[in-house]
């Protein structure tokens, strides 16, 4: 379901690059790298039930998110420094994790 479109397409990652927060502050954005694939899986939960975790599925790993995060990941494709500007820790956390698998990339704000 969110393995890899393209699993012989490298991911690249680069630890040297600019950390993401400054580069959206420059005017780029961050995008899903063209291989990697997410998915928001939000439990069915009835009334009188507590709501249970949401998960975020990207490249075949699963990870606990918030409900607002995984669904903005789940829903688009580039992301602006407006879109994350109002994230949790726990929420900038799983996002640094992202870009530093090479699943989320910094690109060219320009770009659409």
């Amino acid at each position: 379901m969110t393995t890899r479109k393209y699993p012989d397409l490298e991911l690249i990652t680069d630890k040297h690059k600019l950390p993401w927060q400054l580069a959206l502050a420059r005017g780029e954005q961050l995008a899903w790298h063209p291989a990697s694939r997410c998915a928001a899986i939000t439990p069915n939960v009835r009334v009188d039930q507590a709501p249970g975790q949401t998960l975020l599925a990207v490249d075949g790993e699963i990870y606990p998110a918030t409900f607002r995060l995984a669904s903005l990941l789940s829903e688009h494709q580039q992301f602006s420094q407006q879109d994350m500007a109002k994230l949790s820790t726990e929420e900038t956390t799983l996002v640094d994790q992202l870009v530093d698998q090479g699943s989320l990339q910094i690109i060219d704000g320009t770009k659409e």
